[in-house]
């Protein structure tokens, strides 16, 4: 991040002032935009095991590793740490693979696989 100017007492109602508009945040150019990206991808791959009938009700813990194209495709998936139960394992790995891709392209600084430690609860 990088704020334009120096602080200066202004003329709003909170007595702040602004620099002349050039600075900038969250440009996407490096770790800071991988990790924005990386909080999407736990909502998006959240989502498609929430939806999917095989995994929506099961209860595990497990790791993968996830490649995505440039526009943003599940072009690979593996099982990177098990839940303990293969038949488990199987319903989540085909379910992120089954799901053609995410609705965001990555940035192209986001270096493949993306680590993803999944996890599901029963419903109560």
């Amino acid at each position: 991040m990088q704020i334009d100017g120096e602080a200066q007492a202004g003329s709003d109602a909170f007595n702040i002032g602004a620099g002349s508009g050039g600075g900038m945040a969250g440009s996407g150019g490096g770790r800071g935009g991988n990790a924005t990206y990386s909080q999407y991808m736990s909502y998006a791959l959240g989502k498609i095991l929430r939806e999917n009938d095989e995994t929506r009700n099961l209860a595990f813990r497990v790791q993968v590793r996830i490649w995505l194209t440039a526009s943003g495709q599940i072009s690979r998936v593996e099982l990177d740490r098990s839940s303990g139960n293969a038949e488990v394992d199987a319903k989540v790995v085909a379910a992120l693979r089954a799901h053609p891709a995410v609705d965001e392209r990555p940035p192209a600084s986001l270096a493949m696989p993306v680590r993803a430690s999944l996890s599901g609860r029963r419903p109560s």
